[in-house]
């Protein structure tokens, strides 16, 4: 991965909105990358986990900050293609929604750098794809 796109998942994105034992280094880690890509379909992941999490008036601060965290990287379309090729990979332990973020991952090819995820399912996947996995904090 000699790329300069670092990919991150619903799980890491949920640490830049969360504040996580983990949230501080990971933001430091991503500051120095430039550029940063989540698959579409994090925005619901996140909108929904941000929903689970906050039930009084903190609702619409988190809110707030997952907006502005997903507005912050470039989201990838999730189409058919993608989708067959989600499907195809090969652990059986890897869940769908994993699959669709690891795909999205692959998806931009030689300008990959890594990903950041905190799942373990999908980092020994990505390993396994020969992904650079990074898990800062």
């Amino acid at each position: 991965m000699g790329g300069n796109i670092l990919y991150l998942d619903s799980s890491a994105l949920l640490k830049l909105i969360v504040v996580e034992r983990e949230s501080a280094e990971l933001l430091s880690f991503i500051a120095g990358w430039h550029q940063h890509a989540v698959s579409a379909l994090a925005l619901t992941e996140v909108l929904r986990a941000v929903r689970r999490r906050a039930v009084d008036e903190v609702d619409d601060e988190a809110r707030s900050r997952a907006e502005t965290v997903l507005t912050s990287v470039a989201l990838l379309r999730v189409d058919e293609e993608l989708l067959r090729t989600a499907g195809a990979l090969g652990s059986p332990l890897l869940r769908s929604l994993d699959a669709i973020h690891l795909a999205s991952a692959l998806s931009l090819g030689d300008d990959l750098a890594g990903l950041v995820t905190y799942d373990n399912r999908l980092a020994d996947r990505a390993v396994s794809s020969a992904v650079t996995v990074h898990r800062p904090g």
